[in-house]
């Protein structure tokens, strides 16, 4: 996430900016360091947000935490809880947990920034399955290509059936041994209502036996897939993105980051 920013602002200094509704035009130097929310509410989870500030394209991947803010965490059932500050930078609800079907609101107050936001928590899609397959190339086998080859490649199959009364919108996150190793996201628009596959694959050449890849499955806000296919769009995910955009978000008040209130389900694979 942290250099996913440092790309942000490379396309931020191109002179625009791009929210949910409105294009922005910022005037940003090296001496404006930007607030950076990474928000967000999981089914049966407390609220986590984390509050750094940007840095430059040149600088070290050291973002200044953000320390000493008022969060207020409410939602559309009248609740409401001011967030702990647990470590400097990160704070978290201490009572309220995320429920599906529900709407959150989050208001920051820091320095002399005010930030707001508001997220939907979709309904839950079950996660019916998921198939590991370990091998020295994408596609399956275990001959090598060449000497010395280890099986490093990791084919993760992951199945649903998409409901066809609403979009829906998911986000597949890949765990290794409990650290976040990859990201995917989909929607259901050219397969609404039909049963789902989608294949991520990873490469890792340090996994051994007994080690555990996690798949965490999320449904997720229209919004909250547009601030992360926006990213995909910008060239966060690869090098090679030949016309790149600058991404969404679902904040008001800054425009580095996002708020996410989103189901969670997740499945285990332990390598033989």
């Amino acid at each position: 996430m942290k250099q996913f920013i440092k790309i942000i602002l490379f396309f931020f200094l191109a002179g625009i900016a791009v929210s949910c509704t409105e294009i922005i035009h910022l005037d940003i130097n090296s001496s404006d360091p930007q607030l950076v929310v990474e928000a967000q509410i999981g089914e049966g989870e407390p609220a986590v947000i984390n509050l750094t500030k940007s840095v430059n394209l040149d600088d070290e991947d050291d973002f200044p935490i953000v320390s000493g803010a008022i969060i207020t965490l409410s939602d559309a059932s009248g609740n409401t809880e001011n967030l702990e500050e647990i470590i400097p930078g990160k704070y978290v609800s201490i009572s309220m947990r995320g429920r599906a079907g529900e709407t959150y609101h989050i208001d920051i107050e820091v320095e002399d920034k005010s930030v707001t936001a508001s997220c939907d928590c979709p309904d839950r899609v079950n996660f019916d399955s998921m198939k590991v397959v370990n091998s020295v190339y994408p596609g399956g086998g275990d001959i090598p290509l060449y000497s010395g080859q280890s099986k490093a490649f990791y084919e993760i199959t992951v199945a649903y059936q998409d409901p066809p009364e609403i979009d829906n919108f998911y986000r597949f996150e890949i765990y290794v041994n409990n650290s976040l190793y990859a990201s995917s996201i989909y929607n259901d628009e050219r397969y609404n209502g039909l049963s789902n596959e989608n294949t991520i694959i990873i490469y890792n050449d340090s996994i051994k036996t007994g080690d555990k890849i996690t798949v965490e499955m999320q449904c997720i806000s229209k919004e909250v897939y547009n601030y992360f296919n926006s990213m995909e769009n910008s060239g966060m995910s690869s090098g090679n993105s030949s016309s790149p955009s600058n991404p969404y978000t679902n904040l008001v008040g800054t425009d580095l980051g996002y708020f996410s209130a989103y189901t969670v389900q997740r499945k285990d694979y332990i390598k033989p």
